[in-house]
């Protein structure tokens, strides 16, 4: 796993090495093994290695061909370069490293740029043809892989991470309309950034730069065309799922240093290391803890005796909020969820031991096993079964049941309260309109709470179109798989997944030099679970069905495991932090603070802060303006300076 970046300059002027250099250290934490550049006049390209597979020096970046007419420089891992490279030996090119770059590089050799469609992996990779002076910038079908780009008339500036953007002499700015997305759904879904002008390239897709400035944008795989459904039998699906399954696993075994796993006893981690299991005896597993009633570390201790692997457990000190702003500075997308502390301090305690760790990150978003899917999906049901004007009087009624009845049936871990239950009525009101529906569960601030809350300036100029709403509208209508659940599924695979799940993996792992493999997401699963009936993935209300019908009878997991209900993440900030950390809220988001920012009403933000009977709706808002405001601070206040803990 690695860091690239690059310049491109169509005006012709040379590329600095300092600026390059500067560019490329600026990420020294997504690889601290190696480093190198490369400038050929107006163009300039620079690599920082983490280095996993061939550890020598052969590895170096940016690697070029044998005429030096052609040079990569790649992040990622392909985990069928072994099959690829035997190919490419019998079509009479020879290998200097064992590494899967060196694959890469001869594959565009002889297939150009069609070659990313023979890959099996996860990347982000750049490469410079010194003949037609053509740039190529690619990234991988899921966008496990950040790629960041800025193009103006003179120059293209790409890069992992956007703090190399602005190393470049690109000043941050704000994207205001990105903030109505942000507010919603407490991250930036599509390719706008939070930086103005600061681009991410789309999953599934190349750019072609030429030297005249001209910018082709090419879509090589894409979730819309995965519409046929299957004919398998039941037993024929689960079969086709295992092996899948342990395929990805086992091929993302490929390394030569240490990979273990993240463990959280749920049945997608706990699945992940059985199968690791097979084919490795010495697995280190890493849990989280949070010393509340939500603490993990005794089941995933529990799985780790069973599968026979070590178990490192750490958790989450009264103290630890300190970290919530070198997490955000790592991320540099806001992510609005206090989950981004625990999992910046299980990648820390991590890679102290290993230097690859496979997740369970994907499941969800492959077999339909969030709440809001669930909800969604047996919501498509009743939309089908009983008529519109039936539905309108039960969500009357509905209206009157006690609080009691919907936190029963909602398994969050905390009340949902009079504001999660407003939602679940909204939901069942929005029941025609799919987005509007996925809205009413998914947003964290509503359309009318967004109008109190920012400054009637602000919201008349930025935020009266949801600009998030209109995205996911938009792809919707373009999705003509026949099943409902796969709609959805295509809709968080395309947005949350990659704009928030991944880049919080990705940014969060790699902060520690650590890189993160996510078998779920292996093309192939994807492929197969977007091309099953409903049924298969959820049944009677039990999600991931498919996976745990899959998994059942072959000694892999304890049946208390493949039996366990999913349970939704939630952190609950005021059981875990002191008083400690409520300072530290009230010296982020102090009125002056807020005022000076100019977005947001103060007495708005001062009445959720400190409301004495936050429920997790409110939590929520809570820590997603404190999340803005600290990101705020480091990237347009201080320049993306690396905060002091």
């Amino acid at each position: 796993m690695c860091g690239i970046c690059g310049i491109y300059n169509w005006s012709g002027e040379p590329v600095e090495k300092e600026m390059l250099v500067g560019m490329r250290d600026i990420m020294k934490h997504r690889g601290p093994d190696d480093a190198g550049y490369h400038i050929d006049k107006s163009f300039g390209l620079a690599h920082r290695r983490l280095s996993i597979i061939d550890l020598s020096k052969a590895g170096h970046q940016p690697m070029f061909n044998e005429d030096r007419s052609i040079c990569i420089s790649y992040n990622g891992e392909v985990y069928n370069y072994k099959d690829l490279r035997e190919s490419l030996i019998s079509r009479g090119h020879r290998f200097r490293s064992q590494t899967d770059s060196e694959v890469i590089l001869h594959g565009f050799e002889e297939f150009g740029p069609d070659v990313v469609e023979r890959i099996n992996g996860m990347f982000a990779f750049a490469i410079w043809d010194s003949k037609s002076r053509d740039l190529y910038l690619f990234r991988d079908r899921l966008g496990i892989k950040p790629l960041y780009y800025y193009s103006d008339d003179t120059k293209l500036v790409f890069a992992s991470e956007i703090k190399a953007i602005l190393k470049a002499g690109i000043a941050p700015a704000l994207e205001p309309s990105s903030v109505s997305s942000f507010l919603s759904l407490r991250y930036t879904p599509g390719e706008n950034t939070m930086f103005r002008s600061i681009k991410k390239l789309p999953a599934g897709t190349f750019l072609r730069v030429k030297p005249e400035g001209q910018v082709e944008k090419v879509i090589y795989w894409s979730l819309l065309d995965q519409r046929a459904i299957e004919p398998y039998s039941e037993k024929q699906a689960q079969q086709r799922f295992y092996e899948l399954l342990n395929d990805a696993v086992h091929c993302r075994l490929a390394a030569d240093v240490p990979v273990g796993a993240f463990l959280s006893g749920g049945v997608d981690s706990s699945a992940v290391t059985a199968l690791m299991r097979i084919y490795q005896e010495d697995i280190e597993t890493f849990t989280f803890g949070f010393n509340t009633d939500i603490d993990e570390r005794d089941r995933a201790k529990h799985v780790a005796e069973h599968i026979g692997v070590k178990n490192t457990a750490t958790s989450l000190g009264k103290n630890d909020f300190q970290y919530c702003s070198r997490a955000i500075w790592h991320l540099e997308e806001p992510l609005g969820d206090s989950i981004i502390i625990p999992t910046y301090l299980l990648a820390q305690a991590a890679a102290r031991k290993v230097k690859v760790v496979q997740l369970g990150e994907g499941a969800d978003e492959i077999l339909g096993g969030y709440v809001h899917q669930l909800t969604m999906t047996y919501g498509d049901v009743l939309r089908d079964w009983l008529p519109r004007g039936i539905r309108l009087r039960l969500g009357g009624l509905a209206g009157k049941l006690p609080q009691v009845f919907w936190e029963n049936i909602f398994p969050y871990p905390a009340k949902l309260g009079r504001s999660g239950v407003a939602k679940v009525l909204d939901y069942l009101r929005s029941l025609d309109s799919p987005c509007d529906a996925y809205f009413s569960l998914a947003s964290v601030f509503t359309e009318k709470e967004k109008t109190a809350l920012t400054n009637s300036d602000f919201h008349d100029t930025f935020m009266k179109e949801n600009t998030g709403h209109n995205l996911f509208t938009h792809y919707w209508n373009q999705l003509k798989n026949p099943v409902f659940q796969n709609r959805l599924l295509q809709v968080d695979l395309k947005f949350w997944t990659t704009d928030y799940t991944m880049l919080r993996m990705d940014k969060l792992t790699m902060a520690h030099s650590l890189e993160a493999r996510v078998p779920f997401l292996d093309h192939r699963l994807v492929e197969l679970c977007l091309r099953l009936p409903r049924r298969y993935k959820t049944r009677n209300f039990e999600q991931k069905y498919l996976m745990r019908r899959a998994l059942k009878g072959r000694n892999l997991l304890p049946s208390s495991v493949l039996n366990a209900k999913k349970k939704s993440f939630f952190l609950p900030i005021e059981k875990c932090f002191d008083q400690r950390f409520h300072e530290f809220v009230h010296d982020n988001l102090n009125d002056d603070s807020v005022k000076r920012r100019g977005l947001f009403d103060a007495g708005y933000v001062r009445k959720l802060r400190d409301d004495p009977e936050r429920e997790l709706a409110g939590n929520k808002q809570l820590m997603l303006l404190l999340v803005f405001e600290i990101w705020c601070k480091i990237f347009l206040d201080q320049k993306g300076e690396l905060p002091v803990l």
